[in-house]
C-alpha cells in the first residue's frame, strides 16, 4: 500500500508539472498575441491619422482583445483547477474539469488569432483602396492638366 501510495504522490507530481507545461505555453502564446494586437493598434492609429477608414479593422481588434482577455482570465484559474483535479478522489473524472479549461483557453486563442488576420487583412484592403483611389485621382489630374496645357497640332488642314 505504500508503494501505491508514493506511485499516486508521483502520478500526482508528473500531472501537475505536465499541466503547468501546458499552461505555461498558453501563457506565453497570450502574452504574444497580445504583444501582436498592441503593434496593430499602433498601426491603426497610425493609418488613422492618414484619414484611412480603420472602422473595420478596428471592430476585429475589439474581437481579439476580447478573446485574450478571456484566455488571461480562464488561465488565472487554470492551477486551482489542476491541483483540485490531482486531489480529488476520482482524479480520472476531475481532470475532465480541467481539459475543458484548457480546450477553451485555447479556443480563446484561436479566436484572437481569427480576429487579428482579420483585422489585419481589412487594413491591408483598406490601404490598398485608399492608394488606388489617390492613385486613380492623380492619374485624372495629370490627364485634365494634360489636355489643358497642350494642344494638338491640327493635322486635317493642309
Amino acid at each position: 500500500e505504500e508503494r501505491r501510495a508514493a506511485l499516486s504522490e508521483r502520478m500526482q507530481e508528473r500531472i501537475t508539472n505536465l499541466a503547468a507545461n501546458v499552461s505555461n505555453r498558453l501563457d506565453a502564446a497570450v502574452t504574444r498575441m497580445q504583444n501582436i494586437i498592441d503593434r496593430v493598434n499602433s498601426r491603426i492609429e497610425k493609418l488613422s491619422e492618414r484619414d484611412i477608414d480603420t472602422t473595420e479593422a478596428e471592430g476585429h481588434m475589439d474581437d481579439a482583445q476580447d478573446a485574450v482577455d478571456a484566455a488571461i482570465t480562464q488561465l488565472e484559474n487554470i492551477d486551482a483547477i489542476v491541483a483540485a483535479a490531482v486531489s480529488a478522489e476520482n482524479p480520472r473524472t476531475a481532470w475532465q474539469e480541467a481539459k475543458t479549461e484548457f480546450l477553451a483557453i485555447k479556443e480563446s486563442i484561436r479566436s484572437a488569432h481569427t480576429s487579428l488576420r482579420a483585422a489585419v487583412t481589412s487594413l491591408k484592403d483598406a490601404v490598398q483602396a485608399e492608394e488606388s483611389g489617390a492613385g486613380a485621382a492623380v492619374r485624372a489630374d495629370q490627364a485634365d492638366s494634360d489636355g489643358e496645357d497642350t494642344e494638338e497640332p491640327d493635322t486635317d488642314s493642309e
